[in-house]
């Protein structure tokens, strides 16, 4: 468990080694449970020289007053029952040698032996004592205040990795997602993995929702819980029954009897919209010791709240699901209840998991049936889903079923075929859409506008164009009911987008705006303001109004979890594309946290694929981390129109790095598939514009030339700036290089009009570049010089490097700011680094302050040193302090509200 802990260690080593010189001093080692404390203070016990002679204690829960006491009298040979005897055989134990002295598990020790401890450690002053203190809630003794701290934060990553590996003997493909739920404790990266079944590990079934805790870690952390049974304890198991729910969910599901006694219970934080536990693992141990009747309680009383406050059916049948895992009729009648309620709302993904779960609970076998083949109806009719399936069909497997319930079975079955083959999802739909329009089923208009965005996600155009057309025909023939009238509009002009009949695409995308204009937010209803945000998305409207439409749904739109997770992805592309990426991260994070929680497969593609953006923008390692992760969720998803993103980014990495035949091999895959994508948000129109860029690059003239003539057929079509810009960028890359510049600066004045800075910053690049090789090098420094400025304020660091670069060869230094080296010239998580190196954190506590990995601040602190051009430590403290552009005296988090202002 001493993984990860090469910093600790080597502190710690430093320290002995100090005091086999005859240095003594004082030192307390923190840590949660499980931090590895106890393993760090043995490696250290065992690693000391042998000048040194070590004096080990342990304190235990529950030993009398005095035992501290006792066990140090024994190992020094003093007096058991006077202190004043240990002092003196430590002070003269000591004077011999040096002494090492180890006290682990300090915290279960009485008070007054704490306090003692530190007077017969104040009393020899050659003595080296190093403490171990695990962390359960509070803090160390007031007489251990002035003694120096470590403190055991969890372990990054990398190595949670490496501990579970080297539990299991070797690697799984479950691992990561594992470690990511065992909050980097290490006695739970060690214990956890052995204890799950292979077809977890292997990945070939999910992570259970609720993780084995190992029975240490229930040990350690009971002490801070309240008694078993208690009303506090009870509490505190709500709390961790509803703590993974959507937004603004879980606590509003809290009875107002267990609200106000979490009120004051410092082992929780209840806001309006989240429980923040004050460490993670006291949720998962309130769980772990909570008996089977104690939860089914919980989630009752959970349930009855949130049926009370009417909070959205998923959120009610959870816990009614909790509190009855067997028969219940009364359970049952409820759940069908809320799968009622979710076929009102309109709620695909939640109603036949509902009724599911409302038939297996159901007692008589006639009703059974009934709800079973309405839930098989609601799957059939919503499209491929597959949330319930297996439950719906053993229920219907076990049953004598008419012709009518035996029809819906088979299309049951055969929808669930349609999991194992993702081309045959577009069919599927399609003979749902059949059944429907042979039946004149009212769910008609909503499965003609699933097929629609399905087939343009899987490549199947002309079906995506056919059914947005005959949802358009419903629409003007009155049928359809309660979306806005422009919605069979704006789903033509994005399905003819994807099939390439651009222009007349971009005429139905304006007279949607014009509709969409007349929508007032504040007054409208709010689902008719969920579907005009809903509709914003698929035109792409980036306008003020599609902008305050949105403002005022973030403000109103509350419970639900798939509109919420939609509507964080929604929020997380808008701040991409204006070059917020500190914004689109954020909405990243937030909806995964959402729409993992419930499945919403197509919500985690979109932000994943955002993602993956991001990275190569930012040139973070995630998407080499996660690059085959990301695209075999693609595949199995079937959706083509992402995987052109994810090869964009894949494409413009290798752009940025040099390795131009390894981009033209991605950026080639982002192009080739049969749609265009939904516009320039997506990799199919704007990786064929970064194709060109890579031929050129890679001196094959012949393809550049095909492949501008390509996408300029599209961009020169699109009533678009960004677009606009862009064909006069690849223009300009198949020109000559005097027109080249020409061109380029006609394009800089275009980008002026349009909202992304990336592409901005790239043309700046692009044109710096051939003006250096005109040798009109004072130009080119201008614009290599604005290049760089914008990549580094959008924090993308491989672009800057590459400007930088550019800057060099072109005679400057390389540097994107004028005049001496200063803080400005570092990004903000650069600047925080380099406060906190500078103030004598280490590696280490530094990655603990910011939230980062030992390798991320390594990496950022390479940059610091190079940007200000100083080597070491004590140069850069120097400089920060003699320049006074931070304040090295404030704590890590004031360095980064300062530069959230600047």
């Amino acid at each position: 468990m001493l993984v990860g802990r090469t910093d600790e260690l080597r502190r710690l080593g430093d320290r002995v080694s100090e005091a086999a010189d005859g240095n003594g001093g004082a030192i307390v080692v923190e840590g949660e449970p499980g931090a590895g404390v106890t393993s760090l203070l043995a490696a250290v016990a065992r690693r000391a020289p042998s000048t040194l002679r070590v004096v080990r204690a342990r304190a235990y829960a529950g030993s009398a007053p005095g035992a501290l006491l006792h066990d140090l009298a024994r190992e020094v040979d003093a007096d058991a029952g006077s202190w004043e005897s240990v002092i003196d055989a430590v002070h003269a134990s000591s004077a011999l040698a040096p002494l090492l002295l180890v006290v682990d598990d300090a915290d279960r020790a009485d008070p007054e032996s704490v306090a003692r401890l530190a007077e017969v450690v104040a009393r020899a002053p050659g003595v080296l004592a190093v403490v171990g203190w695990q962390v359960r809630g509070g803090t160390v003794h007031e007489a251990l205040h002035s003694w120096d701290r470590m403190m055991l934060g969890p372990l990054d990553l990398e190595a949670s990795l490496a501990v579970s590996r080297a539990a299991l003997g070797h690697d799984t493909p479950a691992l990561p997602a594992l470690v990511a739920r065992l909050h980097g404790n290490p006695l739970a990266l060690r214990d956890v993995p052995p204890r799950l079944a292979s077809e977890v590990l292997a990945g070939r079934a999910p992570l259970p929702a609720d993780l084995p805790v190992p029975e240490a870690l229930v040990d350690a952390w009971s002490a801070v819980l309240p008694e078993p049974g208690s009303d506090l304890a009870v509490a505190l198991l709500q709390a961790a029954l509803c703590t993974p729910a959507p937004p603004a969910a879980g606590p509003r599901a809290l009875p107002t009897a267990a609200t106000r006694l979490l009120a004051d219970c410092p082992l929780v934080t209840v806001a309006s919209d989240r429980v923040t536990w004050s460490n993670p693992w006291l949720r998962e141990v309130a769980l772990a010791r909570a008996d089977e009747g104690a939860r089914r309680r919980a989630h009752a009383a959970l349930a009855a709240r949130a049926g009370a406050v009417l909070l959205a059916p998923s959120v009610v049948a959870h816990h009614l699901v909790g509190a009855a895992p067997g028969l219940d009729d009364t359970v049952a009648d409820a759940l069908e209840e809320q799968a009622r309620r979710a076929q009102e709302m309109g709620l695909p993904d939640v109603v036949p998991t509902t009724w599911a779960a409302a038939a297996l609970r159901t007692a008589d076998p006639r009703r059974r049936l009934e709800r079973a083949v309405a839930g098989a109806r609601a799957l059939t009719a919503t499209g491929p889903g597959m949330d319930g399936v297996d439950a719906l069909l053993d229920v219907l497997d076990r049953a004598e079923l008419d012709p009518e319930a035996t029809e819906v079975r088979d299309r049951l079955r055969a929808l669930e075929r349609t999991a194992l083959d993702p081309d045959a999802r577009v069919a599927a739909l399609g003979a749902s859409v059949e059944q429907a329009r042979a039946s004149s089923s009212a769910a008609l208009p909503d499965l003609l506008w699933e097929l629609s965005v399905l087939a343009g996600q899987h490549g199947d155009v002309a079906v995506g164009v056919a059914a947005a057309q005959e949802y358009r025909d419903l629409e003007a023939a009155g049928v359809t009911v309660g979306k806005p009238v422009w919605t069979g509009g704006a789903l033509l002009s994005a399905a003819l987008f994807q099939a390439g009949e651009v222009a007349a695409a971009e005429r139905l995308r304006h007279e949607v705006h014009l509709a969409a204009a007349v929508l007032v937010p504040s007054t409208a209803d709010l689902d008719e303001l969920f579907n005009a945000v809903a509709l914003d998305d698929l035109v792409l409207d980036l306008s003020p109004q599609a902008s305050e439409r949105l403002l005022h749904l973030v403000q109103r739109l509350q419970g639900e979890a798939y509109p919420v997770a939609c509507l964080y992805g929604i929020q997380g592309w808008r701040a991409r594309a204006r070059g917020d990426l500190a914004t689109a991260r954020r909405m990243l994070g937030l909806g995964l946290e959402v729409a993992v929680s419930v499945s919403a497969i197509d919500v985690v593609c979109g932000l994943r694929a955002l993602g993956a953006e991001l990275s190569a923008i930012q040139g973070d390692g995630a998407l080499d981390r996660d690059e085959a992760d990301l695209r075999a969720l693609l595949q199995s998803a079937g959706d083509r129109r992402r995987l052109s993103t994810l090869d964009r980014a894949l494409g413009l990495r290798a752009l940025v790095d040099r390795r131009i035949d390894e981009a033209v091999v991605h950026l080639t895959a982002a192009c080739d598939t049969p749609m265009l994508g939904r516009g320039l948000r997506d990799g199919v129109v704007m990786g064929r514009a970064d194709l060109v860029e890579a031929c050129v690059r890679a001196d094959d003239p012949s393809a550049a030339l095909r492949h501008a003539s390509t996408v300029l057929d599209v961009l020169d079509r699109m009533d678009e700036p960004l677009a606009a810009a862009l064909a006069l960028r690849v223009r300009a890359l198949v020109e000559t290089p005097e027109d080249g510049v020409r061109l380029l600066g006609d394009a800089l004045v275009a980008h002026s009009a349009a909202l992304d800075p990336f592409e901005h910053a790239r043309t700046f690049l692009l044109r710096g570049e051939r003006l250096r090789r005109l040798r009109r090098r004072s130009e080119a420094r201008l614009d290599l010089l604005e290049a760089a400025r914008r990549f580094r304020q959008l924090e993308a660091e491989p672009w800057c490097e590459r400007a930088e670069a550019e800057l060099r060869a072109c005679g400057g230094n390389g540097s994107s700011h004028r005049g001496p080296a200063t803080a400005s010239a570092l990004t903000g998580q650069e600047l925080a680094v380099a406060a906190a190196v500078a103030r004598g954190a280490s590696n280490r506590e530094v990655a603990d302050e910011l939230f980062l990995s030992p390798r991320t601040v390594e990496y950022h602190l390479s940059n610091v040193y190079r940007k200000l051009g100083v080597h070491g430590r004590s140069a850069l403290a120097s400089m920060l302090s003699a320049s006074g552009d931070v304040d090295l005296t404030g704590p890590p988090d004031a360095v980064r509200v300062s530069l959230g202002k600047g």
